[in-house]
């Protein structure tokens, strides 16, 4: 949200009746991937974003404070009826843009990088579910 020297020209602003949020960049990831893995009652999405995207170089041992989460939408796509997020349980506002994207860094978790080697990869022939991710999924349920 905060980078410093930013000219208030380039900030990003959101505005409702509510209130306002500001952030000084926000960009469109132009290269993420996903992939699916489904089955009569589940599915289990997988997201890869360039960490250097996120100005995120990781080394180990290193330990950020950091949630993510999901918007549920209706059965057309069209309308969210539903934020899950890993951490932060207070998301459940659906109708105020400012409200959703301000940032509560005081209701994240923490992920800890162990090692490179046990970072996770993306493989999109893959067939079988990570128990990890799996784990991860039940907490937004």
């Amino acid at each position: 949200a905060v980078v410093p020297g930013t000219p208030k020209d380039k900030a990003w602003q959101v505005v409702s009746p509510v209130g306002q949020v500001t952030f000084d960049r926000v960009a469109k990831l132009e290269k993420p991937k996903f992939v699916t893995n489904e089955s009569d009652n589940r599915y289990v999405v997988e997201a890869s974003i360039p960490l250097a995207s996120l100005g995120l170089k990781i080394t180990p041992g290193l330990r950020l404070k950091m949630d993510w989460g999901v918007l549920v939408s209706g059965p057309n796509g069209t309308e969210v009826l539903r934020r899950e997020y890993w951490s932060n349980k207070a998301t459940q506002i659906i109708a105020d843009a400012p409200s959703e994207a301000e940032l509560h860094p005081e209701l994240w978790g923490h992920i800890r990088f162990h090692d490179e080697a046990a970072n996770a990869h993306l493989d999109p022939t893959a067939a079988k579910v990570d128990k990890g991710l799996s784990e991860l999924l039940n907490d937004l349920k």
